[in-house]
C-alpha cells in the first residue's frame, strides 16, 4: 500500500515521527524483474488523497528493481510517497 514513513509536512503535523530519511538496502543476488518485488516511487502529489488513491494524471516516478547492494536513500516525509509491488520469491530488505 502507498505510504510515507513519516506523516510530516515541513517537518510540522500531528502524526510527526522525527525520521528524516529512510534508507533500503537490497542483498537479493540473482534477482529476476519477473520476480517483482520493486520499490515503486510516487511524486508528492500522490501523497495528497487520503483515500489513498492516485489523483488524475499523476504517474509513479520509479519502479526501483531490488538488486543485489543496491542502496536507496529518500526523504522519509510526504515529498516521497511508495510502496512495494507484489514478489513472487523471497525478497529482503
Amino acid at each position: 500500500m502507498r505510504h510515507c514513513d513519516n506523516t510530516c509536512d515541513a517537518g510540522r503535523g500531528p502524526l510527526c515521527n522525527g525520521r528524516r530519511l529512510t534508507g533500503v538496502y537490497y542483498p537479493n543476488a540473482g534477482w529476476d524483474a519477473a520476480a517483482g518485488g520493486e520499490l515503486r516511487v510516487w511524486p508528492r502529489a500522490a501523497a495528497a488523497t487520503a483515500s489513498g488513491s492516485t489523483p488524475p494524471g499523476v504517474e509513479p516516478l520509479v519502479d526501483v528493481e531490488p538488486h543485489a547492494d543496491r542502496l536507496i536513500l529518500f526523504f522519509a516525509d510526504i515529498r516521497v510517497p511508495h510502496e512495494v509491488l507484489p514478489s513472487f520469491r523471497e525478497r529482503f530488505a
